[in-house]
C-alpha cells in the first residue's frame, strides 16, 4: 500500500544497515503459506476519507489482498465530516 521504490523487509534490519556483502549472500525467506479461503464470502463495506489519496490506496490494497481469502470489500469514499459521523455511529 506504499508507493515504489519500497521493498518488503525480509530481515530485522534494513539492507542499507546490514551491509552490501550480507545482502548479496542472503537468500530471501520462503513465502508463508496462504490461509484457506472462507467457505462463504463475507461482504463488508470499507469507508475511507475521499480527500486523501493514501486512504484510497490502502483501501484498494486491502480489497485486493482480502479478495482471495473470501472477503468482498465494497469501497465507499466519504467526505471527512460524513466519515466521522459514520464512524461515530458504529457498525451498521
Amino acid at each position: 500500500f506504499v508507493r515504489p521504490p519500497v521493498r518488503p523487509l525480509t530481515t530485522l534490519l534494513p539492507p542499507s544497515i546490514e551491509g552490501a556483502a550480507r545482502r548479496v549472500a542472503a537468500e530471501p525467506p520462503p513465502a508463508p503459506a496462504r490461509p484457506a479461503p472462507l467457505s462463504a464470502p463475507v461482504e463488508l463495506t470499507l469507508v475511507y476519507d475521499a480527500a486523501l489519496d493514501e486512504h484510497r490506496a490502502v483501501a484498494e490494497r486491502l480489497q485486493v489482498k482480502l479478495g482471495p481469502l473470501g472477503y468482498r470489500l465494497k469501497l465507499e469514499a466519504l467526505a471527512r465530516r460524513d466519515l466521522r459521523e459514520r464512524l461515530g455511529r458504529g457498525p451498521d
